[in-house]
């Protein structure tokens, strides 16, 4: 994994109060799989925030946002690879 990478699942960690495994983090490869992994996670641990449990729209959004911050790219599908198609490190 590459700075980028080691970042952005940092700032999911952050996001979401989680612990992202190196194990899960290494064969993460589409934003979707992030996206449910982190739903996954959320779910197991009873996480919520202020509003109450995270739904699937808020969990995208800032999934994509910590993407979109991290690499200036917002021009990405739900199913694209991380390393090639957004060009992720």
């Amino acid at each position: 994994m590459g700075l980028d990478s080691v970042e952005i699942v940092i700032d999911w960690e952050e996001e979401f109060g989680i612990v992202i495994t190196d194990a899960e983090a290494t064969v993460l490869r589409t934003p979707r799989q992030a996206m449910d992994l982190i739903t996954t996670k959320l779910a197991g641990e009873g996480r919520v925030h202020p509003g109450g449990p995270w739904t699937s729209g808020e969990i995208r959004r800032v999934v994509r946002k910590v993407v979109t911050d991290t690499t200036g790219r917002d021009d990405f599908g739900d199913d694209d690879d991380f390393v090639y198609d957004i060009g992720i490190d």
